[in-house]
């Protein structure tokens, strides 16, 4: 006679498998990119806004572990620590919540996928978003952001979309950034924003367009 314990394990576990393989059905062959196109290089005469007067902010979870993150990443070609900075967090926080309701435009192509702020020059810009299952989502599009750095050719500097989100991560310019992040558990979808000041990814005056990749963007 089986006991009433083993019995309840057994329909626990039945349950549990039946959640899974719903989530991997509805999401698992759903779209998920980390490949939204950085925004256009910014063409300027070397002048640079500075970064907007901040508030404290006490940063915890996903967020804390990635200006960490970052903070690595930008280490290894030996520039500046990026301070959190509470205004580019209002940005990219609202912005995120922009892109949330656009996912599916972005990924077919339809929809820009970056702000007016960042198209302007504003502020620099990195974004993902897709729907699917990934693992703390917001660490891995910072991962999938500096990757981009095996593609990078440091003795031509300069923007090409399929390095441009590594070269904005590591700008020595730049000083402060600020994260947004929108997730819907019950969709599977997901948008996450980087916004950085000073702005990177400034193209020089010709006929040396990549001189300040040169300065900004180190080995």
């Amino acid at each position: 006679m089986l006991s009433t314990h083993f019995i309840l394990a057994l329909i626990a576990g039945v349950v549990l498998f039946v959640v899974v393989l719903t989530l991997v059905l509805v999401y698992g062959g759903k779209k998920k990119t980390f490949n939204v196109p950085p925004p256009p290089p910014v063409s300027t005469s070397g002048q640079q806004r500075s970064a907007p007067p901040s508030d404290p902010v006490v940063l915890t979870g996903s967020f804390l572990a990635g200006l960490t993150l970052i903070n690595a990443q930008r280490a290894k070609h030996g520039v500046n620590p990026l301070k959190y900075n509470s205004v580019l967090q209002q940005v990219a926080g609202a912005y995120a919540k922009v892109l949330f309701e656009k996912i599916d435009g972005v990924l077919s192509g339809t929809s820009e996928p970056h702000s007016n702020g960042a198209l302007s020059g504003n502020y620099g810009e990195n974004v993902s978003c897709g729907v699917g299952i990934v693992d703390d989502v917001f660490l891995t599009s910072l991962n999938h952001f500096y990757d981009e750095v095996a593609s990078y050719d440091f003795s031509k500097p300069g923007f090409t979309p399929q390095t441009g989100h590594f070269t904005a991560t590591v700008w020595a310019s730049t000083t402060d950034v600020g994260f947004g992040m929108v997730m819907d558990p019950a969709t599977g979808k997901w948008a996450c924003v980087v916004n950085f000041s000073p702005t990177g990814n400034l193209l020089a005056p010709p006929p040396d367009t990549g001189a300040l990749f040169r300065t900004n963007v180190l080995p």
